[in-house]
């Protein structure tokens, strides 16, 4: 006999939330409102690139957590689906991803969205994730996938996918050079309706999901 998935999800968006508001506070905390100490001891803000280089910490590990989350409400949901316990649930979902390739399919909501297809039916909600998703989370879902494999794989192959998110943030071509995550992330917005910058944009994109999962999930 299976039992109610209800304690478990109730554990992991709890868990995942505090992970993204934590991610929010301590943007604020080092990013907006961080100083360092001169060797003469006086006080400065931190400079830019210091801050692009937080910013791109902060945010590899808030991709982490979201494919973690990500992961684990498929073997949720397969556990209610198929009614069976947790081990045979992650036996069911499988991997979606591609290794070396750079593929991290937990994080992709294509990816998402297709193997929640084939495992759970058309009608499923993870399988109208484009559908379910407020207007512009899935784009900035989409573009996260993408700069955190650049944080994670510098190398041709993820620079070559960034041309389509600097395409989203309207990145001019002369600026693209050389452009950091970091600098991505803080100094350019995601197009309407979302308006934010890309940080404050993903951040939000992924508590967008959770709540998804919060009403959906059964």
């Amino acid at each position: 006999m299976t039992t109610s998935i209800a304690p478990a999800k109730k554990a992991l968006l709890k868990k995942f939330n505090g992970d993204m508001l934590r991610a929010k506070s301590l943007k604020r905390r080092l990013i907006q409102n961080g100083y360092y100490q001169t060797p003469a001891a006086a006080h400065k803000r931190l400079p830019n690139h210091d801050k692009r280089d937080i910013a791109e910490f902060i945010f590899f590990e808030a991709a982490s957590q979201f494919e973690h989350f990500a992961l684990n409400v498929f073997i949720l949901a397969a556990r209610s689906k198929f009614n069976v316990q947790p081990k045979r649930a992650t036996f069911i979902i499988g991997g979606i991803d591609r290794g070396l390739q750079g593929v991290f399919g937990w994080a992709a909501p294509a990816h998402l969205k297709k193997r929640a297809n084939a495992l759970f039916g058309a009608s499923h909600f993870l399988s109208k994730l484009d559908k379910k998703l407020p207007a512009g989370a899935w784009a900035a879902l989409t573009h996260a996938h993408k700069l955190r494999n650049r944080v994670a794989h510098d190398g041709a192959q993820s620079s070559k996918a960034l041309t389509d998110t600097f395409n989203y943030l309207s990145i001019p071509a002369a600026s693209r050079r050389g452009m950091s995550v970091g600098r991505a992330l803080l100094d350019y917005k995601a197009p309407n309706p979302v308006d934010r910058y890309m940080f404050e944009a993903i951040i939000v994109s992924y508590r967008a999901f959770s709540r998804l999962v919060a009403k959906e999930l059964k």
